[in-house]
């Protein structure tokens, strides 16, 4: 579409000049942001501090030897809060694959041949046993009083549809939801883009578009960050 159709009462609409990077996300006066699948903080250290300059930003990440970079990065800002913990549907302990040559892509999944194929440093994985808690069972610790607008990104490796089961009340309360989600299969028993957003739109929110997306050798998206607004 172009501006010329956009003209109206002697006025133009000049298109694309106002992105900011989080789809209008920042709008959002959020008290209180949840970084799941935090690895050693990078995301919030980066971009969330500053996206969102009045919320408590609290990280989770499982496996030690992220966490003890998480743990680094919140010592450095007061606003962001490290907890030791995988996110699922369930509360149990299981079992995580640590990626050695690329610990952000560490998952709860196992790796696909097609993702070792993509990304050869991926091959190299330790299993690691790490506590899962369900996302509405850690909020009444973390936020007792559930104050204001909340924003929720999750960086999981496949294992959202798992985390969302675990989180209706939490959802319910979230003005905003990134997902970082696999298009190309990365990962064994990935939720797919199309049952996210069939899980999205049943909490409540609509698609607003996308943040980073990753390219394969072919030009094909083999992941992306998708935005959901209430």
């Amino acid at each position: 579409m172009t501006s010329r159709g956009l003209i109206g009462a002697g006025k133009r609409l000049a298109l694309g000049r106002y992105g900011d990077g989080w789809n209008g996300l920042k709008a959002i006066d959020a008290a209180m942001v949840l970084d799941i699948g935090s690895c050693g903080g990078e995301l919030a250290e980066r971009e969330l501090l500053d996206a969102f300059p009045n919320a408590q930003i609290h990280c989770f990440e499982p496996h030690p030897v992220n966490f003890a970079r998480l743990g680094a990065t919140a010592a450095r800002h007061p606003r962001i809060h490290a907890h030791q913990l995988a996110l699922g549907e369930i509360e149990a302990e299981v079992d995580m694959q640590f990626n050695t040559g690329s610990p952000s892509s560490s998952s709860l999944l196992q790796q696909t041949s097609d993702s070792v194929d993509m990304f050869p440093f991926l091959a190299e994985t330790m299993q690691t046993t790490v506590h899962q808690k369900r996302l509405d069972d850690v909020m009444p610790v973390i936020d007792a009083e559930g104050r204001g607008p909340l924003v929720i990104k999750m960086d999981v490796q496949g294992f959202e549809d798992r985390v969302i089961a675990g989180a209706p009340k939490t959802l319910a309360r979230a003005s905003a939801v990134v997902l970082e989600v696999c298009l190309a299969p990365l990962y064994e028993g990935q939720a797919t883009f199309d049952a996210l957003y069939e899980a999205m739109k049943s909490h409540g929110f609509r698609f607003a578009g996308t943040r980073d997306q990753f390219f394969g050798k072919d030009g094909s998206v083999i992941y992306l960050d998708a935005c959901f607004i209430r």
